[in-house]
């Protein structure tokens, strides 16, 4: 059993067809495979060098590096759809509250 989860299929990546869930579980796999191999390197490489204390550091600079990029790339995918595929992307409740059709009331 893994430690550390896979998040739920909705959160970033609702426009994956379901017959390529194989790619998407690869690609994430190997996406934290190879972040844990860079902070390592980085963390090892600067404890040979230096103290821990200064290679916990740099390998804390290279998490908040790795997430202000992949921050970034996220908002520019974002910004670089077309209005149809975010349409498309988007739930349905959604769709209907942006086009006025408001939400459903619990009675």
């Amino acid at each position: 059993m893994s430690a550390n989860p896979s998040p739920p299929r909705s959160t970033g990546v609702k426009g994956i067809p379901v017959n390529q869930d194989g790619v998407l579980a690869t690609t994430q796999q190997v996406a934290n495979a190879t972040g844990v191999a860079i902070v390592g390197a980085v963390y090892f490489g600067a404890e040979g060098a230096h103290s821990q204390r200064i290679a916990l550091i740099a390998a804390l600079i290279t998490l908040i590096v790795a997430l202000a990029l992949c921050v970034a790339a996220l908002e520019w995918l974002r910004r670089s759809q077309s209005p149809a595929e975010v349409r498309r992307l988007d739930p349905p409740l959604r769709a209907a509250q942006r086009a006025g059709g408001g939400t459903r009331t619990a009675s």
